[in-house]
């Protein structure tokens, strides 16, 4: 529905997420007009192509783990990084430390937005499912993580309502962003994220590095 919208097809972020996604969830289809859904698939297929790109509708971010299943391609991981390392009033430093056991957060403004953002120790597991409704619901301008799982790693990056997920070859440790212009729209998200956390396996360090 978004694509009717010029805030959004004029937004920089909002477009760069549907460049370099590969898989692209349109949640809520059970509030598509009649032709929004294919509103979407032309203002992609003209912008970008359809070549690379998997679309699904889902309904309450039930999204299917198969889609997932193939890694990101090399130009992907690429845009994925640079982004990463390009948004305005991070919260998290690059060279931030990672705790071995438990997680850190750390808070930053300027420019009109607020970010809070969280490093999760290596030896933390979230749950596939649990964090897709979890990043679907969060109501804020950017979020932007990357989380071990026992399936993978799997990277979320998502700009107002547009969702790009993707499975990753190897991290360090998980963590994630947000950046809001609404202070309050950060609130009770760290309980949430804590409540995706499936396992804490204690023979897992961060010097041993694995994904």
């Amino acid at each position: 529905r978004k694509v009717h919208t010029e805030r959004y097809i004029s937004n920089t972020i909002f477009n760069e997420q549907l460049e370099i996604a590969e898989v692209i969830v349109a949640n809520k289809s059970d509030l598509y007009g009649a032709g929004d859904f294919a509103a979407l698939i032309n203002y992609i297929d003209s912008r970008f192509g359809l070549n690379s790109k998997l679309i699904y509708q889902v309904r309450y971010g039930i999204v299917s783990m198969e889609w997932l299943e193939n890694p990101a391609s090399k130009k992907s991981l690429e845009e994925i990084d640079k982004n990463a390392h390009t948004t305005t009033s991070s919260a998290l430093p690059p060279t931030i430390e990672v705790p071995n056991d438990g997680y850190i957060c750390k808070e930053n403004q300027g420019e009109g937005f607020f970010s809070r953002g969280w490093v999760f120790s290596p030896s933390w597991y979230f749950g596939e499912r649990e964090l897709i409704s979890l990043i679907h619901s969060i109501d804020v301008e950017r979020v932007k993580g990357v989380f071990r799982t026992r399936k993978g790693a799997l990277g979320f990056n998502k700009a107002e309502s547009a969702v790009s997920q993707t499975l990753l070859p190897r991290i360090e440790d998980s963590r994630i962003e947000l950046i809001s212009r609404n202070h309050d729209a950060l609130d009770g998200v760290e309980e949430a994220l804590l409540a995706c956390v499936i396992e804490r396996d204690p023979s897992i360090s961060l010097a041993e590095n694995i994904a």
